[in-house]
């Protein structure tokens, strides 16, 4: 898992969030990258709007947030997007 959304409690608001990610995630203006209190670092995805849709897992290096950027870049343009199983 590259890229993490708020919860939801509707089916119907989650596939909204999901297609949110999926018009978003080929555009590289949409992400920023930030750096935790802890020293690592991070990014979100946003929409159009400026509303945080995604949030990244922390990673040791802002090289290593470049990378999972463009990693989820190419997934995006994949057309793969959907949701996951958890538990």
């Amino acid at each position: 898992m590259i890229l993490i959304s708020e919860g939801y409690e509707q089916k119907n608001s989650c596939i909204i969030g999901i297609t949110s990610v999926g018009a978003n995630s080929h555009l590289l203006s949409r992400y920023e990258g930030k750096r935790a209190i802890n020293g690592q670092h991070y990014f979100v995805l946003k929409a159009f709007k400026g509303r945080v849709i995604g949030t990244s897992e922390m990673y040791a290096s802002a090289s290593s947030v470049n990378r999972r950027i463009e990693a989820v870049i190419e997934y995006g343009r994949s057309k793969r997007i959907g949701p996951t199983k958890t538990g």
